[in-house]
């Protein structure tokens, strides 16, 4: 069906008994089952009725930017566009095409004619010497390679990609290639020296399949030595953010030498089991913090690793293509499969883009809430099919089973003493930052990280804040139902039941809706990497309540212990607007910094430094059960390792 610009302005939800319709590049869908998102009142109602390919393609909501015009748009604006066409090709159908009246053509054309950029160079005065002496033979040959699009754009047309394979050879290697700077020779390692000794001054340079990188091996070896290792140490700190720890510089040169030594300076040659980067696919350092924790969080991890989310059968169990479940244990065998290669968890975020379609962007997300996000995937494929008659407490699924506990609140009136007490599952714990320790200037300037004068803030003072009595304001009073009236109240929290993995959230983010302004707190926290967790448990509040009376309490879950220990801090660094996650994981107690695709080992000073936004703990059997060596060979895929721990299985 052909809609002019008119007629699809009619299907913007205005008229409940007319579907809503958007259109992208020219091509309508049909967005009714959206109607929370492109309805009246939804976060992308301006797009109803319209075409908003432009808007979609800057991530904008301004209405000059909606708009079928494409003229002026960046490469990766149009890569955006194209992604966002096929976000909407899978979820909602094609009704039509939108027509254009001739009129409005015209005036886009005038419009892109007017204002366009794209003007002649100078003439080069060495291509007219070139066409004096050689003609336009060479202008020819690369016609065929070049490429106009509608808007304007020239770009160059990509040859068929092949598998770079070694000269010699003729062999496909996982390793590294040898380009030659000179000719377009390409060889292995066993044949690299045969190269550059048969064909006199043709430097050879390292091909990483990964990341391009080149260096001159023969100019940096001929360096004198301080100058050489000023240069190396120049280059390594310039490609920090690139090196991977597994990039083994295996050359068979009579100077590979100095190469080993330089990357053995920098890092061991084998890290446990599991322990691989995950590439940074725009802005997603969020999505590999969080990931890296859920990939070490044991239980989780054994669950995954032994099969027990059947990708087969859930395919067959859903029409849905796209499963978080199911990529979750696809990134669960690739980083312990053994290989070190950093990995790219791209149809991951796909996944996860279908199932949460208010957070699919290229723009930074918050890591608690990606984290919170990415355990209800997990639980609407796993718990809400196998198990649709039970609630968030009692889910089996394997994301409450591992993260899920149980909060106890406690409203006290204050005029009877009657006590009302509710509970409410949770998969992880929100804290505010205690500020008890800190002067007025610093609570005040909320940047000021403490020195040992001053005091600093603490996890545990941050867990005495969460579990103290607060009273409720005048304008929060509730009803008693032994005054039967209402009456001011004291509300304490406590917990329940501890969950086999404890996720603590530190709340570093302000939002003031008064003021409609947002900041991030810079307070330094101290946090313990072993936390005895029965000070906060439900039991002991209440006889603390009541000057330490025994009261009995039925299911204190006594076989679910209390202490923990660290294995997982995801940090937050700089602003709130521009900041970047870094994930801080303990293995075999030896901390590595997770920074994307880059690990090395850190100190623990450096951990205890870092400004955490959240602290993962286990179980400490757990924990020592975990630590038992996995040796740095792939694991079996039918192994078994997911330990039976009550609560769990």
């Amino acid at each position: 069906m052909d809609f002019t610009a008119d007629q699809l302005l009619q299907y913007n939800g205005a008229d409940p008994s007319k579907p809503i319709y958007v259109a992208i590049k020219g091509r309508v869908f049909d967005v009714t089952t959206g109607k929370s998102f492109y309805g009246p009142g939804g976060s992308y109602v301006m797009f109803a009725g319209k075409d908003a390919s432009r808007a979609l393609a800057k991530m904008s909501k301004n209405d000059e930017d909606i708009t079928c015009s494409l003229h002026g748009l960046t490469e990766k604006e149009i890569g955006v566009l194209d992604d966002w066409e096929k976000k909407f090709e899978a979820k909602y159908p094609v009704v039509g095409r939108v027509v254009l009246k001739i009129e409005t053509f015209i005036s886009i054309l005038f419009m892109a004619t007017r204002n366009s950029v794209f003007t002649n160079p100078k003439p080069c005065k060495h291509l007219a010497d070139y066409k004096l002496r050689h003609g336009l033979s060479g202008y020819k040959s690369l016609q065929k390679w070049l490429k106009t699009f509608p808007n304007g754009k020239t770009s160059i047309k990509m040859c068929e990609k092949k598998m770079p394979k070694c000269s010699f050879c003729s062999g496909i290697h996982q390793g590294r290639l040898f380009l030659c700077l000179i000719c377009p020779s390409v060889s292995c390692s066993d044949h690299t020296l045969l190269h550059s000794q048969s064909e006199n001054g043709h430097d050879i340079a390292v091909y990483d399949l990964d990341f391009d990188k080149v260096v001159v091996a023969r100019n940096i070896m001929d360096m004198p030595s301080k100058t050489r290792d000023s240069v190396v140490d120049d280059l390594m700190r310039r490609s920090s953010k690139r090196r991977r720890f597994n990039s083994v510089v295996d050359l068979d040169l009579k100077r590979s030498k100095f190469f080993v030594w330089m990357r053995n300076r920098r890092a061991k040659s084998c890290y446990p089991l599991g322990l691989r980067g995950l590439n940074n696919l725009g802005s997603t350092c969020f999505m590999n913090s969080i990931l890296q924790a859920l990939l070490h969080a044991p239980p989780f991890r054994n669950y995954f690793l032994s099969e027990r989310h059947d990708r087969e059968t859930c395919r067959k169990r859903s029409s849905d293509q796209s499963c978080v479940a199911c990529d979750t244990g696809v990134i669960f065998s690739a980083v312990y499969s053994g290989d070190r290669a950093p990995y790219s968890p791209a149809q991951f975020l796909y996944s996860w883009w279908q199932h949460s379609a208010n957070l699919a962007s290229y723009e930074q997300q918050d890591a608690h809430e990606f984290f919170i996000s990415v355990l209800d995937g997990i639980h609407e494929r796993e718990g809400k099919e196998r198990y649709p008659n039970k609630d968030n407490g009692d889910c089996q699924c394997i994301a409450h089973r591992v993260f899920s506990g149980m909060l106890r609140s406690d409203l006290t009136c204050t005029t009877c003493g009657f006590t009302s007490t509710t509970y409410d599952p949770c998969v992880d714990i929100s804290l505010n930052m205690d500020t008890s320790n800190f002067s007025s200037v610093d609570v005040a300037n909320k940047s000021v990280r403490p020195n040992e004068d001053t005091g600093r803030s603490t996890l545990l003072a941050c867990l005495d804040l969460f579990t103290r009595p607060e009273r409720l304001g005048s304008d929060q009073k509730l009803y008693c139902q032994n005054c039967q009236e209402k009456r001011d109240s004291l509300k304490q929290m406590s917990i329940k039941r501890l969950p086999l993995v404890l996720s603590l959230h530190i709340k570093r983010f302000e939002h003031s809706s008064l003021r409609r302004t947002s900041r991030k707190i810079d307070w330094h926290l101290k946090f313990p990497f072993s936390l005895d967790m029965t000070p906060y448990l439900s039991p002991s509040i209440v006889r603390n309540r009541f000057g330490n009376r025994i009261f009995g309490f039925e299911s204190d879950e006594a076989d679910i212990s209390a202490e923990f220990e660290i294995f997982a801090v995801v940090t937050h660094s700089g602003m709130l607007d521009s900041g970047h996650y870094v994930t801080y994981l303990r293995l075999q107690n030896q901390w590595y910094k997770c920074d994307d695709a880059w690990i090395n080992e850190v100190d623990e000073t450096v951990v205890r430094a870092s400004q955490c936004y959240m602290i993962f703990y286990v179980q400490k059997m757990l924990y020592y059960k975990a630590n038992e060596d996995l040796s740095c060979t792939p694991m079996p895929a039918r192994r078994d390792p997911f330990v039976p721990i009550a609560g769990c299985c």
